[in-house]
């Protein structure tokens, strides 16, 4: 992992936090896999800009989502981002803030993969079928 590999993954995850999509496609390597964990509504893997879209989309149809604060760090052979991250129930209103894990990978200057650690995953599918 080098600066680069960190400096690519922060300037995903402010975009991200944006709201900026042009340039969270544009970080995404062709073949990137983003990886969910179990008991999430949308659990499972995602491949390429496509599969990040339907992520996406999967994400926000029941919930929106901020990403409050990230800290991103060299792990050696991946960049780690610490993140805060509220979900709000479309049906309730009620929103969590919760803390994360993403392990990030890059090829080619864009981001490759990315595996997501939530604290819970159990409180936010509940939060989902709200």
């Amino acid at each position: 992992m080098s600066q680069a590999d960190v400096d690519i993954t922060e300037q995903f995850l402010k975009a991200f936090q944006a709201g900026d999509i042009e340039t969270v496609f544009g970080a995404i390597h062709p073949d990137c896999v983003v990886d969910e964990g179990h008991g999430l509504p949308y659990a499972g893997s995602f491949v390429g800009p496509a599969g990040l879209q339907d992520l996406v989309g999967q994400i926000m149809t029941p919930m929106e989502m901020t990403v409050d604060t990230f800290q991103v760090s060299d792990g050696g052979d991946c960049a780690v981002a610490r993140i805060e991250l509220t979900f709000t129930s479309r049906a309730s209103g009620r929103a969590l803030t919760i803390p994360s894990i993403e392990l990030y990978e890059t090829t080619d200057g864009k981001v490759s993969k990315i595996d997501v650690f939530y604290k819970s995953t159990q409180a936010i599918a509940e939060l989902a079928a709200e």
